[in-house]
C-alpha cells in the first residue's frame, strides 16, 4: 500500500470514527429492533440495519464505503423509533454516504439521474427559470406579503412525470387558493430553486449547502418572515436542515399545520360529498417533523367525510418505499404494493398523502399491468383535498 494511499484511509477511518460517535452506534446493543421493523430488511434479505452497524463497529466501516448497502437505506426513520439505545442509523448512514461521495463513490441514481442533474443546475447563480406558468388568473399573489409559499419541485414533476398525469402544480394552486379564502395573497418566487432534499441525503454536502444559499438570497429578496410549503420533503427541509448549513431567519410551516391552528375567526368551513379516505403519512412528516395529528385534525373538520386508517398509521406508517430518486427497485415495488394494499383494505376510496414524491411513486407502482386491480385506488394531495372541499 502506497503512503498516499495508508494516508487516505487513516482519513476514512477517522471520519467513519466521528459518524460513529455522532450517531451514537457504540451504543448499539445488537438487539436487532431496527432490523426487525426495517421495512427495506424485511423485502430485501441482504439488508440489515443491525448487521451494518455490527460490521463497522468491528473494523468493516471502510468496506461499507465501497458497498451498495448505505445507498438502500430509505432513512425514514423507522428504525429510530424502535432503537431502545437511541442510535440515530439513518444519521450514521448519511454520514457514510458523505465520505463515500467526497471518496468519489456513484450514488445509484433512478431515472438516469435525471432528477439530480437538475438540482445540480439550479446552484448556478445566474440561472434563469420560467416556472409560474401554471399561476391562473383568479389566484392572487403579491409581492409584499409577510408569506412566501414555496412550491418546491411541482412544476418540474409535471414535466418529467407526464405520463402518470400527475398535475402536481394543482397542488400549489390549491394552496394559494385555500390562502386566498383566509385573506392572505402569498409571495410565490419565479427565483425558487430546489429544497435540496435528496442531495443532502445522498450525503452532497457541498451542492446542497449552494441550493440552500440560492434560496436563502432569493427569499430575503422578498422580504417575507414566513414560509409555508405544502411539501412533507421541503418542510423538514428548510426547518430542520437548513439552520445548520446557513443563517436562516424565517419561520417555516406545513400547510396541514397552518391550516389545523387557524384562529377561530379564520376558521373556513368544509364540506365533502361522502368521501371516504384513507391517510398516508409521509415520512417526513410523521416521523423526522412529528407532524401526524394536524392532518388529521383537519380532514376530519371536513363535514360528511369520513377517514379511515390504516393499520400502519403516524409514525407506524410504512414509507412509500423510494428515497431521493435512488431506491428505486424490485424492493421498492413491493413496498408500494404493500402498502397500496394496506389503503385499499380499509375500504377506502381515496388514499391521501402530504407529500408529492410519495404520490408519484405510488402512481409509477399502479402502472402494472398484472397488479392493477389490486392497486386500484384514487390518490390526491391532501391540499388538493382541502381546496376541493371549501364552501
Amino acid at each position: 500500500m502506497t503512503d498516499a494511499l495508508k494516508n487516505k484511509t487513516v482519513v476514512d477511518i477517522e471520519a467513519i470514527k466521528s459518524a460513529m460517535k455522532r450517531s451514537a452506534v457504540l451504543l448499539c446493543l445488537e438487539c436487532g429492533k431496527c432490523s426487525s421493523t426495517c421495512p427495506v430488511a424485511l423485502a430485501n434479505p441482504n439488508f440489515s440495519p443491525r448487521q451494518i452497524v455490527s460490521r463497522t463497529i468491528t473494523g468493516g466501516g471502510i468496506s461499507l464505503l465501497d458497498s451498495e448497502l448505505i445507498w438502500h437505506c430509505l432513512t425514514c426513520r423507522l428504525c429510530n423509533e424502535r432503537c431502545p439505545s437511541d442510535v440515530y442509523f439513518i444519521d450514521f448512514i448519511r454520514s457514510m454516504r458523505t465520505i463515500a461521495e467526497v471518496k468519489g463513490a456513484q450514488v445509484p441514481c433512478s431515472h438516469g439521474g435525471a432528477i439530480q442533474s437538475l438540482m445540480h443546475l439550479m446552484t448556478a447563480p445566474e440561472m434563469k427559470q420560467n416556472r409560474l406558468e401554471w399561476l391562473t388568473d383568479n389566484l392572487e399573489t403579491s409581492s409584499t406579503s409577510e408569506y412566501l409559499l414555496f412550491v418546491g419541485c411541482l412544476p418540474y414533476y409535471d414535466a418529467y412525470f407526464d405520463e402518470l398525469k400527475l398535475n402536481s402544480t394543482n397542488i400549489a394552486r390549491s394552496a394559494i387558493r385555500v390562502l386566498n379564502k383566509i385573506g392572505i395573497s402569498p409571495v410565490v418566487s419565479n427565483d425558487e430553486r430546489c429544497c435540496g432534499h435528496d442531495l443532502f441525503w445522498t450525503g452532497e454536502d457541498e451542492i446542497f449547502s449552494m441550493l440552500a444559499k440560492r434560496n436563502v438570497e432569493a427569499i430575503s429578496k422578498t422580504g417575507v418572515k414566513k414560509i409555508i410549503t405544502t411539501c412533507a420533503e421541503c418542510f423538514t427541509t428548510l426547518k430542520n436542515i437548513y439552520p445548520k448549513f446557513v443563517d436562516f431567519p424565517f419561520e417555516v410551516t406545513h400547510f396541514s399545520k397552518f391550516i389545523a391552528e387557524l384562529p377561530d375567526d379564520k376558521k373556513i368551513s368544509f364540506v365533502s360529498d361522502g368521501i371516504s379516505a384513507t391517510y398516508h403519512d409521509p415520512c417526513r412528516l410523521s416521523r423526522h417533523a412529528n407532524i401526524i395529528d394536524e392532518p388529521r385534525k383537519v380532514l376530519n373538520s371536513i363535514n360528511g367525510f369520513d377517514l379511515r386508517e390504516m393499520t400502519h398509521s403516524g409514525k407506524r406508517s410504512n414509507c412509500c418505499g423510494t428515497s431521493s430518486w435512488m431506491n428505486c427497485n424490485m424492493y421498492s415495488k413491493m413496498l408500494q404494493a404493500a402498502r397500496l394494499k394496506e389503503a385499499k383494505e380499509t375500504g377506502a376510496n381515496l388514499l391521501i398523502t402530504a407529500c408529492p414524491k410519495c404520490m408519484i411513486h405510488f402512481k409509477c407502482a399502479q402502472r402494472d399491468a398484472k397488479n392493477a386491480d389490486e392497486l386500484a385506488i384514487e390518490i390526491k394531495d391532501l391540499t388538493e383535498v382541502i381546496s376541493d372541499a371549501i364552501i
